[in-house]
């Protein structure tokens, strides 16, 4: 049986009121997980403990090494908040720049551009990201992360700004990525009926825990 990706045991993050608590859980390469809850029920948060960007006490093992012990864990996993971009660069510029900031698999230009033209942004290429609207942004932070080719990619808010075509186009996306990449996709959404049949593994929080999960 082949090691896990990423092993939590005895995983807790408070602030405030918030308390999120994982006793044991375990994620595999190349699967695609998706985990929904209502509102405050601890998504974002356990996104961010996978990219260790938030303080927790317990024990997270990436690839059987202490997360906070991992070198360049950023090279290897690609966070991808909710947050929308604000640069001044064109779409075209932003993608390039973002894209050479990993390095763990070689960028195939034909592949980038497969993926712009899949997502609908060839017609964005030359304009300023500043300028866009809100899904349009959305569209090329996903291409941007996408084209970077990371080991893990995490999303949070996955369905956020797409309409139903958009999301569509971007589940074939992923899919593919998992499937014939091997890269290890996990997100959080906010309308788990967006992504039925979507996910390896389904995950529902609530108020900070781990109440279902669904392969």
């Amino acid at each position: 049986m082949n090691k896990s990706l990423y092993s939590l045991k005895k995983v807790q993050f408070k602030k405030d009121d918030f308390k999120l608590n994982v006793n044991k859980f375990e994620i595999h390469r190349g699967a695609i997980y998706m985990i929904s809850g209502k509102l405050s029920s601890g998504k974002s948060v356990f996104l961010k403990l996978l990219n260790n960007s938030v303080t927790y006490t317990g024990y997270i093992k990436y690839e059987d090494q202490d997360l906070g012990d991992v070198a360049n864990l950023e090279k290897d996993v690609l966070y991808l908040s909710s947050k929308l971009p604000t640069s001044f660069r064109t779409v075209r510029n932003y993608i390039d720049w973002y894209i050479k900031k990993y390095d763990t698999i070689k960028k195939n230009n034909k592949e980038v551009k497969a993926l712009v033209r899949r997502l609908g942004a060839t017609r964005l290429l030359d304009k300023r990201i500043i300028f866009l609207t809100p899904s349009q942004k959305r569209i090329v932070s996903l291409v941007a992360a996408i084209a970077a080719d990371p080991k893990v990619l995490i999303i949070d808010d996955l369905d956020s700004f797409l309409t139903t075509e958009e999301l569509k186009a971007l589940k074939s996306v992923l899919n593919r990525k998992a499937n014939y990449d091997g890269v290890t996709i996990i997100a959080g959404c906010r309308y788990i009926y967006n992504f039925s049949k979507f996910a390896s593994v389904n995950i529902t929080l609530d108020s900070g825990r781990i109440v279902k999960v669904r392969s």
